[in-house]
């Protein structure tokens, strides 16, 4: 069964993946067609083809290095990006030598392009990603009504008694109005801010409505991500129920997989932690707990005893809080608001990125390819949902970015375009294909900077992810399978 779970993750990451690619490309081939440029290659991933067929003199191919695509367009782009799509296509589709000669038809000047053509071209590959994110988003919010949510993302979960949060003041139960003066509706919202500024003022509501509050914190590093955070904040989460150990007392009160847990014995659940905390206090007792099934609230009855065999106190369930720690804030917002949140957050980086102080904090949030796949296989483990939300994200992400002014991205080619339009006179293709691979080499080099800085996250979460699981299989004298399943005692 893991074998058909593991290829079910692959097909669905390599089709979202490849639809975010396709659609960005299409754009570029759609606009271009329609405006007259000629189409050499069209192309799904980048070096050596797996597969191509030349039709109606245009090449499409599938690139083994399944990383991105591009739309080989001469007009536009005269030296065809060399650094990054490689050699151009002879007429027989393969690379052409330079001892090779071209018939005299295919060596002939190419017919000049109006710059506003250009310009449309080289916006419509954002269009296309934007066009798909507003769709993924419209099919999340339809089926919102199917996810775990909780009613307050930013609302404190837990605050550890040690740390700096408790110290100034900071419960579990407040929740963070603004941090920096900005409002904030999401607790990634909230990560952003600690993981870009040496220190943040939280302003907090407490949970019966009383006098807000500000507070100060300093963020320290996180030692797995390295990335600054709010140490010893939780934040506030659903507690989903995972698996209900058979003949338990948990089991014998009627608590099903899937249920939510609102409250145990009066109190509420923020936390698995909690959870862990309220059932070890409630020993020998029958106490009330309070859980969401199908969106109806139920109030059943349960008693915590003694697992010798695991040595702690249980009612014998495992919750599961993946779904609730990713990307589940955003997915009840209307398709609009989706889409706002993902493009402000992309934009807040990219300004840091500029701040000289905020520059190296950025830089070292930030996560390449191998990154990308990661959490489009974490996504897509905890639902499809959950996995189109971060495509949505995705394609937002691709849309900025390829619009930033840098002569190797589409935004380059708009101000070539723009040059062109105001002055009258095109750049000389020699200067657009000097700027252009330069770029791309330097664009290289931050793909191979940020791929090393991924791959030594995540060695250290692999390293992280193995002991918590095997300390949870002792814990439970039963195999877990992911690092955020939690044993509710």
């Amino acid at each position: 069964m893991s074998i058909l779970i593991g290829l079910y993750v692959v097909l669905v990451v390599a089709l979202l993946f490849g639809l975010s690619i396709f659609v960005h490309e299409f754009g570029h081939y759609l606009a271009a067609r329609l405006c007259g440029l000629v189409v050499e290659t069209f192309s799904i991933g980048f070096g050596p083809a797996l597969w191509k067929r030349k039709v109606n003199g245009i090449t499409y191919k599938i690139g083994c290095i399944p990383v991105g695509g591009y739309v080989s367009l001469p007009q536009l782009d005269p030296s065809g990006m060399k650094t990054i799509q490689g050699a151009p296509e002879s007429p027989e589709g393969s690379p052409a030598k330079s001892t090779e000669r071209v018939p005299e038809a295919a060596s002939l000047p190419l017919p000049p392009v109006a710059p506003w053509k250009k310009i449309v071209v080289s916006l419509a590959g954002a269009t296309g990603n934007m066009i798909f994110a507003g769709l993924l988003a419209w099919i999340v919010f339809g089926f919102r009504g199917t996810l775990p949510l909780n009613e307050n993302s930013t609302q404190i979960g837990d605050v550890a008694l040690t740390s700096q949060a408790y110290e100034q003041g900071l419960r579990p139960g407040d929740t963070v109005l603004s941090v920096n003066g900005s409002r904030v509706t999401t607790w990634q919202e909230i990560l952003q801010f600690a993981a870009l500024h040496d220190r943040v003022t939280l302003r907090v509501r407490p949970p019966d409505g009383g006098v807000e509050r500000e507070l100060t914190l300093t963020p320290t590093p996180d030692p797995t991500f390295g990335i600054p955070i709010l140490a010893g904040v939780e934040a506030g989460r659903v507690c989903q129920v995972h698996q209900v150990v058979e003949g338990s007392t948990a089991d014998r009160a009627g608590i099903q997989p899937g249920d939510i847990i609102r409250t145990f014995d009066g109190s509420r659940i923020a936390t698995g932690n909690q959870l862990i905390e309220r059932v070890q206090s409630a020993q020998g007792r029958e106490v009330e707990i309070s859980l969401l099934r199908d969106r109806e609230l139920l109030n059943l009855k349960v008693t915590p005893v003694r697992d010798e065999t695991a040595g702690m106190i249980r009612i014998g369930i495992v919750f599961d809080q993946r779904s609730a720690d990713l990307m589940i804030e955003t997915l009840t917002l209307t398709p609009f608001a989706q889409i706002k949140y993902d493009a402000t957050a992309i934009v807040r980086i990219l300004k840091a990125l500029v701040t000289p102080k905020q520059a190296g904090k950025a830089a070292r949030g930030m996560g390449g390819f191998v990154s990308i796949f990661a959490a489009f296989w974490i996504y897509t483990q905890a639902g499809i949902l959950i996995a189109l939300g971060f495509t949505r994200f995705l394609n937002v992400n691709l849309a900025i970015l390829n619009l930033l002014p840098i002569p190797v991205l589409d935004g380059g080619h708009v101000v070539f375009s723009v040059w062109e339009w105001v002055t009258g006179k095109p750049i000389h293709e020699k200067v657009i294909g000097w700027l252009v691979n330069i770029f791309a080499s330097l664009l290289i080099l931050a793909m191979v900077l940020l791929t090393w800085q991924d791959i030594s996250r995540w060695g250290r979460i692999h390293r992280e992810v193995k002991s918590a699981r095997e300390a949870a299989a002792l814990e439970t004298n039963a195999p877990v399978s992911e690092a955020k399943t939690h044993v509710a005692p």
